[in-house]
């Protein structure tokens, strides 16, 4: 009688023991949980370079929104400029610290010279094709962002023409890669304003 008792307990702890570990197995997997976000996720806004928003160049690291009268003084932390080309048909551009272009723009060229430029941050900036608005909304992972620079197109200095909807990939002076969409560009010419959503490696 003692033996089939012994035998009914430990069976009984088995099952307990086996649903525990099983219970523990789901909690550890639970459907829909989302992976660690690896990534920081920034909303720009700058104007071009006669925009009532007179903040036209930022540093990412601080998420700062800067005028281009303090390019000099910020040219070793400013990541991105933004204008409007007056002339040779670019359009709306996001462009390097580190772009000759820049001294075209009448407004900015007042605040700045080559010498400023040629010891200005180099971010190299990329168009991506491959990415569309949606699934750009979907990336959390660090590495898929570095992916994401690495199989788009040619190393630029300056994304030109860019619109609502374009997708750019950028690897910052800091070696950290980022991606960023346009969301809006509203008003026209230089007098336009840029909303951007930039996504960053942590």
């Amino acid at each position: 009688m003692n033996k089939i008792f012994n035998l009914l307990a430990l069976a009984l702890f088995a099952t307990v023991t086996l649903t525990s570990c099983t219970q523990d197995k789901d909690d550890d997997n639970t459907p829909g949980t989302l992976p660690d976000t690896t990534v920081t996720s920034y909303t720009i806004s700058m104007g071009a370079q006669a925009s009532s928003n007179t903040y036209n160049i930022h540093d990412v690291d601080s998420n700062g929104t800067y005028n281009i009268s303090y390019f000099n003084a910020h040219k070793s932390i400013i990541d991105l400029v933004y204008y409007y080309a007056e002339s040779g048909g670019d359009g709306y551009c996001i462009s390097s610290p580190n772009n000759n272009s820049l001294l075209s723009v009448t407004a900015y060229s007042s605040y700045i010279n080559s010498s400023d430029i040629a010891s200005a941050n180099n971010t190299q900036i990329k168009k991506v094709s491959s990415l569309s608005t949606s699934q750009f909304d979907k990336v959390i992972d660090g590495a898929e962002v570095k992916d994401i620079y690495d199989g788009a197109g040619n190393i630029s200095n300056n994304a030109t023409n860019i619109n609502a909807g374009s997708i750019l990939a950028v690897k910052l002076s800091t070696g950290k890669h980022g991606i960023i969409k346009v969301n809006a560009i509203v008003n026209s010419g230089s007098v336009s304003d840029i909303s951007l959503s930039m996504k960053v490696q942590q």
